[in-house]
């Protein structure tokens, strides 16, 4: 895509206000970001949430 548009990602993060419980799910759609060195929702995650280091 080269432009950031939350629309069109794979990874999807909703978080429950009553509860403060935050859930991460993955599209079957995702493909790494095949073309770049790092996946970019690695790469750009604040505080490393994700898990994984880039």
């Amino acid at each position: 895509h080269k432009a950031f548009d939350p629309s069109k990602s794979s990874t999807h993060i909703s978080r429950d206000n009553d509860t403060a419980v935050i859930t991460m799910s993955i599209d079957s759609t995702c493909d790494l970001c095949i073309d770049e060195e790092t996946p970019l929702c690695v790469k750009y995650c604040a505080y490393e949430a994700r898990g994984v280091k880039p």
